[in-house]
């Protein structure tokens, strides 16, 4: 079973490399430490969307099972979307769960994950704040996503100053909270509709 999983591996691998989707840099794939059964993916955002800003990191651990067992896949990046934890990475896509089939590649799966960040899915959450804020104020989504993608899967920092009010309210709970890290910060605040008040009694 192994060498069924090696042998599909290295011609994936060979094969999405040689990809025009991978020569324009829509997608970038590496093993770690030349292990075939684990690999970090990165995923342009989506043009005309919140992420269009971003390289998304993702993390690709496949078992000896591969193809008939379904890789596991979490992001590595922080992103703010309905169906991808704003904590931990994980994602909510049936590929990887029940409706996977051996047929399916990783250049599929990177595929499907890109579509998702085009097309969210609200009413299949697994992040329900980000949910409820899709649904009840998608202007403040929009934004929130955008900052989320300059801030964690942008190279250009200098963009932030666009967001001046965030900036201003993450400043104020960052002096009320000077140990806590900025993501959790950024997604109390992103959580509470960026009431620094709530975003405070969350963390506390």
């Amino acid at each position: 079973m192994s060498d069924i999983a090696s042998q599909r591996l290295k011609k994936e691998l060979q094969e999405m490399r040689s990809h025009p989707d991978f020569a324009e840099n829509r997608f970038t794939i590496d093993t770690v430490d030349d292990d075939l059964f684990h690999m970090v993916a990165s995923i342009a955002g989506p043009p005309d969307t919140p992420y269009s800003d971003g390289m998304f990191q993702v993390d690709i651990k496949l078992t000896k099972k591969y193809p008939f067992a379904p890789p596991a896949v979490r992001f590595i990046t922080h992103v703010w979307h309905p169906n991808i934890s704003s904590i931990t990475g994980c994602i909510c896509l049936d590929i990887l769960d029940d409706n996977w089939a051996a047929a399916l590649t990783i250049r599929g799966v990177l595929l499907s994950l890109q579509s998702l960040l085009q097309d969210p899915e609200p009413n299949n959450p697994l992040d329900s704040s980000v949910a409820t804020q899709y649904k009840n104020n998608p202007n403040l989504f929009r934004k929130t996503a955008r900052y989320w993608t300059i801030v964690f899967a942008s190279k250009d920092s200098k963009k932030r100053s666009n967001f001046s009010e965030f900036e201003t309210k993450l400043q104020s709970l960052r002096e009320m909270l000077p140990q806590k890290p900025e993501h959790s910060l950024i997604s109390a605040l992103s959580c509470n509709s960026w009431n620094v008040l709530a975003a405070f009694d969350a963390l506390t």
